[in-house]
């Protein structure tokens, strides 16, 4: 930590103008600069233990708090702060209403936490507990503030902002803002009293009061309001750091929740005139985030943004918060898997994909519906028994933002429930008319902003768009390109087209939307009764009951299920049963380009064929690009997509897809090869592009022993490319094993035997027979000693039949006439073999090898000329555009090594 000097040098009436220009300089001002870590979280929705069987892979709750914790702890001179929705979000914080997750986050070490919407999911009182909670630090545990500068009227009030102060006396201001949005999220029945002040003049305001009056040198805003840089509204925290427009205003950094987005690295944004850092995590612990802060003796911020993955952080667990976790997963296990059921097919809800796509949000899905089914049968059984209400149309308002998740087929577990419906509550029956039950829904459709003519997807707003209905007891159709309602005035829009009641049999009734007298039941929650997701209309409406929660509805609904006949293997849902549609369409498109990235491990399989299935049906064969994407055209709406290496024939589990829901792009990620396989290929990929010594060619040999270790099965699924590729690496060995110096030896000789060229200049003992076996009258040049070794079988290598040597002299033609090429026999003689000349290069063919040199007879000249052999075995290298022909180098290029793939 560096120490640091009080700005205390300067002269005393200097000291006093600039504390009137610049209020708001600190008493500890680093003397050099000091670095801060801000370690941040947000949207963590009860995710607190690491999911081990998906911690290496990137998905949401991967990270467990322990993680965070540790890295934290292992960081000097750092902070630990949270954006909100830490409270709600799976039994493993709701079964005592919150108070487990700020517990945990106490152990954990967090320094501040802003208020979420989801906050308010329990009682106010509840609410009030977990903050009292979360600020105790009585018994000498860590205490934290949670923040809320812009909400009053609560009782007691909230903090609006807490100070940091590090160990080097530098000051660190932390303030938070929730969303006003929240008056219409939240239950509108627990918030009598309550308002949410504008985000920018509270964070204007905010700021000026921690750099004037509380001499913060850093200000931070935990922000619960999401970014989004295109709407008008003016909510955001984009629209929070263009709020400042002097240097009292200034936020260094805005960390973001609330609309789940991943702001990290070179993802996070930059907005407003001090070019203030907004970060933002998504949801579930899939990242932290990590803010370096510079601040230099000038007061002077540099920011820079990174994401945390699991793999990042694995090392730091903290010990405290791991037993503390085990603990509770330990204690809530026996009711979080039991089995309550199981589902042959997958039951989609929530956000799916890598994108995040809301699908449950925009369009129906076999998860919406079965919940909402479970809520209209136990309505049924509720008014079985009553005379007065059993004959009236039952039907269901299912929030999509209240269907949470997804459950794949297989055993149904307590946990999954929960997690798909984490709220608890109850269910509440209240009266309705046609009429009245129209604007319900017509309000449910304003969240919707528009569909792409090109592609089909539906958009809506991320802020409100939970209120998209789900349907049971009846269908709908809506025109998304109608007047929205606007809730927030009362005013009724015009998108809702028909409601057609549809009854147990199959059979339906269009209802009269005008019809205020017929008397219906409709299926929703006190939270919708009290003006919740902007459904003001049921304020007035009479309850005539209550029930047990969704939650329980569903557990029970599939155990019911489970006894039906058919359902022994698990219980079955369509992925579109035709409960809502759209017409009037501005997208007519018959299918649409859905994008697929395939990987195994994180290697990308770029240039290898798949095949793509939709719903179990073959649709096409396409072949990965450089990116390891697959384009494929598919059918519009929801559909289970699958692949298949076309090389091993291993498929994929299926992701879905739906590009209406605007779910364009999956993930793939599958065994589709042996380890083995990818080992070699990635290791084939990396050979040198060009062949510079033997232990390039030693690598060579190492890859192919390898290959032969490959089952059939495996050998066949080699990327054909890469093949390709060790091929063209096998020519380059060829070349250079067979050129040596001036020598280069061609013709039928394996690529992995090297031509070794010894010059010579007759002296040598190995030299020394072929010197004496030439005749007067007969010059001498260009003595070499050739030999042939074999570098896979570690001997020496004789060649079956004749091969061709050439050796290369300079001006040789210049100096010798008649040339042929001497060669030393094993037994001692001097053969002359016929050559052909053609420039400075001299071919013959042989059988064996041993010494041979350049014979011919001197030609004449005047001058001074050199002596042949002045001019031999100088050891220059040379390029020849000689045509080699190699053994056994199509299909891998293997001899010896590839007689057990030939069967």
């Amino acid at each position: 930590m560096k120490t640091f000097k009080r700005l205390i040098s300067m002269v005393v009436t200097v000291a006093m103008v600039f504390s009137l220009v610049l209020p708001n300089v600190s008493a500890q001002l680093p003397a050099d600069s000091e670095t801060i870590t801000i370690f941040h979280t947000n949207d963590m929705h009860g995710a607190i233990a690491t999911t081990d069987e998906n911690a290496e892979k990137k998905v949401k709750g991967a990270i467990g708090l322990d993680l965070v914790a540790g890295i934290h702890a292992d960081t000097p001179n750092s902070l630990l702060l949270d954006a909100g929705d830490f409270s709600q979000g799976n039994f493993n914080v709701s079964h005592d209403n919150g108070a487990t997750a700020v517990k945990l986050m106490k152990i954990a070490g967090y320094d501040a936490a802003a208020l979420g919407n989801h906050e308010f999911d329990y009682t106010l009182q509840d609410m009030y507990n977990n903050i009292a909670l979360a600020a105790d630090g009585s018994d000498g545990q860590n205490a934290f503030n949670v923040l809320a500068a812009n909400v009053k009227g609560l009782d007691p009030a909230l903090q609006p902002y807490t100070i940091k102060v590090m160990d080097s006396g530098l000051k660190v201001g932390i303030f938070g803002l929730l969303s006003p949005e929240t008056a219409v999220t939240a239950n509108p029945t627990k918030l009598q009293g309550i308002t949410f002040e504008d985000v920018a003049a509270t964070a204007n305001a905010t700021a000026e009061k921690l750099r004037t009056d509380e001499h913060c040198d850093v200000v931070i805003c935990l922000s619960h309001c999401g970014y989004d840089d295109v709407s008008s509204k003016t909510i955001f925290s984009n629209n929070i750091a263009e709020a400042a427009t002097k240097p009292s205003q200034k936020i260094d950094v805005i960390i973001d929740g609330h609309a789940h987005q991943v702001m990290l690295g070179d993802g996070s944004k930059r907005a407003g005139t001090y070019n203030t850092l907004i970060a933002s995590t998504g949801t579930k612990l899939e990242y932290v985030g990590k803010v370096e802060l510079t601040i230099d003796n000038s007061g002077n911020v540099n920011t820079t943004s990174t994401a945390l993955s699991y793999a990042d952080i694995k090392g730091h667990s903290d010990a405290a918060t791991k037993a503390a976790i085990d603990k509770v997963t330990e204690q809530l296990a026996p009711v979080l898997n039991e089995v309550v059921g199981k589902a042959k097919s997958n039951l989609w809800g929530g956000n799916v994909g890598p994108n995040s796509v809301s699908i449950a949000r925009r369009t129906e899905t076999n998860m919406g519906s079965l919940v909402a089914d479970a809520r209209r049968w136990q309505a049924l059984a509720h008014f079985k028994d009553d005379a007065q209400n059993n004959t009236k149309p039952i039907v269901v308002l299912q929030g999509g933002g209240g269907v949470r998740s997804s459950i794949p087929a297989g055993d149904i577990t307590m946990s999954q429930v929960l997690t798909v419906l984490p709220f608890g509550g109850s269910d509440a029956y209240v009266g309705v008319t046609p009429k009245l039950f129209y604007e319900v829904v017509e309000a449910g459709l304003s969240a919707m902003t528009g569909q792409d003519a090109n592609t089909g997807a539906l958009s809506a707003d991320g802020s409100v768009h939970g209120r998209f209905p789900q349907a049971s007891g009846f269908r709908y159709t809506y025109d998304v390109n109608g007047t929205a309602s606007d809730v927030g005035n009362k005013v009724m829009g015009t998108r809702l087209k028909d409601i057609y009641l549809v009854n147990d049999d199959g059979t339906e009734k269009l209802l009269d939307r005008n019809d205020d007298s017929t008397e219906m039941i409709l299926v929703c929650s006190d939270y919708e009764i009290g003006g919740g997701d902007g459904y003001y209309m049921l304020g007035d409406t009479n309850k005539i009951g209550e029930d047990n929660g969704s939650d329980v509805a569903l557990v029970n609904y599939i155990k019911y299920l489970m006894t039906q006949p058919g359902n022994t293997d698990g219980i079955s849902y369509p992925l579109d049963s035709g409960r809502i549609k759209i017409v009037n369409s501005n997208y007519h498109g018959t299918s649409f380009n859905a994008t697929v990235k395939v990987s195994q491990d994180g290697v990308v399989l770029s240039g290898r064929e798949f095949e793509v299935y939709s719903d179990g049906v073959l649709v096409d064969t396409v072949t990965a690009d450089e990116n390891s994407v697959l384009t494929v055209a598919l059918k519009n709406g929801p559909q289970e997509v699958s692949v298949k290496s076309v090389d091993s024939g291993v498929g994929s589990g299926v992701v879905y897809m739906d590009n209406i829901a605007g779910l364009l792009y999956q993930e793939i990620s599958a065994d589709f090869l042996s380890i083995n396989v990818l080992n070699i290929e990635e290791t084939i990929n990396n050979l040198p592009t060009e062949i510079n010594s033997d232990e390039d060619i030693e690598n060579v040999f190492t890859i192919l022993e390898a290959i032969n270790n490959l089952s059939s099965a495996e050998y066949k699924s080699l990327n054909s490319d890469v093949v390709n590729k060790l091929n063209n690496t096998i020519e380059k060995i060829a070349i250079y094993n067979h050129s040596c110096g001036n020598v280069v030896v061609s013709g039928d000789l394996p690529w992995y035997v090297k031509v070794t060229a010894t010059p010579m200049d007759g002296s040598e003992d190995a030299a020394a027979g072929l010197v004496k076996g030439i005749p007067s009258g007969k010059t001498l040049a260009d003595i070499y000693e050739i030999k042939l070794y074999d570098m896979l079988n570690r001997a020496d290598y004789t060649v079956e039949g004749s091969v061709d040597i050439t050796l290369v002299s300079d001006g040789i033609q210049n100096k010798l006439k008649n040339i042929q090429v001497a060669h030393l026999k094993v037994d001692g003689t001097v053969e002359f073999l016929d050559a052909v000349v053609e420039g400075d290069q001299v071919s013959t063919s042989t059988s064996s090898f041993s010494v041979f040199g350049i014979v011919g007879e001197k030609v004449e000249t005047s001058g001074n000329v050199n002596k042949p052999n002045d001019s031999a075995n100088t050891g220059d290298d040379f390029a020849m555009a000689t045509v080699v022909t190699f053994t056994a180098l199509a299909g891998v290029a293997f001899v010896a090594l590839r007689k057990k793939k030939e069967n």
